[in-house]
């Protein structure tokens, strides 16, 4: 709740995000999947308000709930065309480097549920271009986040 009412405060926010993802390292993860903090973290997302630093954490504590399948599909079930839409945009902004890698990462781990592949169906242009950039970026990480995502995208779809 205190994300939804005060998300284009960049101290509330950047702290909150940072609370949630060290109490999902722990053995609270489930009571986090199962709270309204996901949600809230996804819908902060969507304002356009939201500062640099604050997106890094936000997208950084939603990669690392991405990486519990529990989290994963709590995700999965939250995401609609607006969310998809701003993990992609936020994927191909290469100049915040960080954010970048981190929502490509949310999306490479949503991809295996069918309502996720459906979803980013839309953006195949958008995601070709980020996944490009990837392969052909400096660092390893990048690299092998852009080859693990084609891989699953195309274990999923007729990506081309």
């Amino acid at each position: 709740m205190l994300l939804s009412a005060h998300k284009t405060d960049p101290v509330i926010v950047g702290h909150t995000a940072c609370i949630i993802k060290n109490l999902s390292l722990s053995k609270n993860r489930q009571r986090i999947i199962e709270s309204l903090c996901v949600e809230g973290l996804l819908q902060t997302m969507l304002s356009t308000d939201i500062q640099e630093d604050c997106l890094h954490c936000v997208t950084s504590c939603l990669a690392e709930l991405a990486k519990q399948e529990g989290a994963t599909l709590c995700m999965v079930q939250r995401m609609d065309e607006p969310l998809t839409k701003c993990l992609v945009r936020l994927a191909g902004q290469l100049e915040h480097t960080e954010a970048s890698f981190q929502a490509a990462s949310i999306i490479q781990h949503m991809t295996g549920h069918e309502k996720m592949m459906l979803l980013v169906k839309r953006h195949i242009g958008e995601i070709q271009a980020y996944l490009k950039n990837f392969l052909t970026h400096q660092e390893i990480r990048f690299q092998q986040l852009g080859i693990s995502t084609f891989c699953r995208l195309r274990e999923g779809t007729s990506f081309p």
